[in-house]
């Protein structure tokens, strides 16, 4: 898991001789993961960290007396809550930025790039879902002048009041974005969590080992990186010959050897928010396109003489961004397997994983089977031993324990199945 990947970097690279901050104390390593669970517990973590609503999924979810089972509510959806438990202020993460200002012009659409819909959600609310699991003190939403969707396709995985939103009124980039996002919360002292709002892949887990690590590390800023074979487009990360990070070159700055480097720049930073903010104004737009550039904060805290580190993860295919739609596509297919994946180990039979659609929000027990061809959406939830036929498409649906649902169903807002006790086959004829 990224836990154990990222605990090794730190590992490796504290065992260089690196410079250390006056007085500054060796950093206490985060706790080795936890082996001794079964394939179905990690199972079930794993899915919650990474496709999970915040206590409603039914793998976690508290046990209910049978009046008390989640019924279709008027709209169709079963009625358990879903949002997390309220933790007190002291526990409360980093203030969380989400920097979702970008035109996305290479889409070809009039809909915003983080509208554009993944596995049933919107791209950014899949961030947010990430950011939620934090904990943090505050989201705060960067978003162009136009809205067009973008605040309400990330509230939609909020409780009212949780989001804050700044607009950034002119497209300078991803510095003067970040900059724009302090007007939300000016007084605001504590660690910052900035993350793009174009990568839904990046895991909560992830997330959580990497600030981890930056307090471990005992950075004033931290960036989360990782490897490829073919890093393209992305900035190049540089470290120094302590293996501390240097700076971040971008691709059509970066010079052959800089080019050469497969280290590359996550997207994710995180330090205190006056460090930050003072490092914000800092930036000049003096690269080739004239823009205020996030990763000049780098080069802007190593001249203040503050330790900047490269945390490194081990999955690349977390750090897919979505610029058109070939990449949307790939990041379908690349959830859609983790989805699947993750319920094949929690106890549920699939004849052919590939063909089957599961979105986030679906819930399933043990002991369920899905057939050819399945496609299950919005709230539906199916119970221990149910048998879901092939091609069916079930949406907004409850299917009671035990119930067979022929092949070739589709359904909606509705429940399936006999009283408890009882099996039922139920189909197209019942439409």
């Amino acid at each position: 898991m990224a836990l154990a990947a990222i605990s090794a970097s730190i590992l490796a690279f504290l065992g260089k001789s690196m410079p250390r901050k006056k007085n500054a104390e060796k950093p206490a390593l985060p706790a080795a993961p936890d082996n001794s669970m079964t394939d179905v517990e990690e199972a079930k973590i794993v899915h919650e960290e990474m496709f999970g609503d915040f206590g409603s999924h039914p793998l976690k979810a508290e046990p209910t007396t049978s009046a008390e089972q989640a019924e279709p509510s008027s709209s169709g959806q079963p009625t358990e809550a879903d949002s997390p438990s309220t933790a007190s202020s002291a526990d409360l993460g980093p203030l969380a930025i989400i920097l979702a200002a970008g035109r996305g012009t290479r889409m070809k659409s009039s809909v915003p790039k983080v509208v554009h819909r993944l596995m049933g959600r919107p791209i950014v609310a899949h961030c947010v879902n990430a950011a939620k699991y934090l904990n943090p003190s505050k989201i705060v939403l960067v978003v162009p002048p136009a809205d067009d969707g973008v605040i309400a396709a990330a509230e939609s995985r909020l409780a009212e009041g949780e989001l804050l939103t700044a607009r950034q009124m002119e497209p300078l980039g991803t510095g003067h974005a970040a900059l724009s996002a302090f007007e939300a919360a000016p007084d605001y002292a504590g660690t910052v969590l900035i993350m793009p709002g174009d990568m839904p892949l990046l895991s909560p887990q992830t997330l959580l080992d990497f600030l981890d690590a930056h307090k471990a590390l005992g950075a004033d800023l931290s960036v989360l990186t990782t490897r490829v074979a073919n890093p393209g487009a992305y900035g190049r990360i540089i470290r120094d010959q302590s293996g501390w990070l240097e700076k971040i070159v971008e691709a059509r700055d970066a010079d052959e050897e800089q080019l050469a480097v497969d280290e590359i720049n996550g997207g994710v930073y995180a330090a205190e928010a006056e460090t930050l903010f003072a490092a914000l104004k800092e930036i000049k737009p003096e690269n080739a396109q004239s823009e205020y550039y996030l990763t000049d904060v780098v080069e802007i805290f190593r001249k203040k003489g503050l330790l900047a580190a490269a945390v490194e993860a081990w999955d690349p295919a977390e750090f897919q961004g979505i610029n058109d739609r070939r990449d949307l596509a790939l990041a379908e297919t690349v959830m859609r397997r983790r989805i699947n994946e993750s319920w094949l180990l929690a106890g549920v039979t699939m004849l052919d994983p590939d063909s089957v659609y599961i979105e986030p929000s679906v819930r399933l027990a043990e002991d369920v089977t899905l057939g050819l061809g399945v496609v299950l959406t919005g709230r539906t939830k199916i119970e221990k031993g149910a048998s879901i036929g092939h091609y069916s498409c079930l949406n907004d649906a409850l299917v009671s324990s035990g119930t067979v649902v022929a092949p070739y169903s589709c359904r909606s807002d509705c429940r399936l199945g006999a009283e408890p006790g009882r099996t039922k086959k139920t189909g197209p004829k019942d439409l």
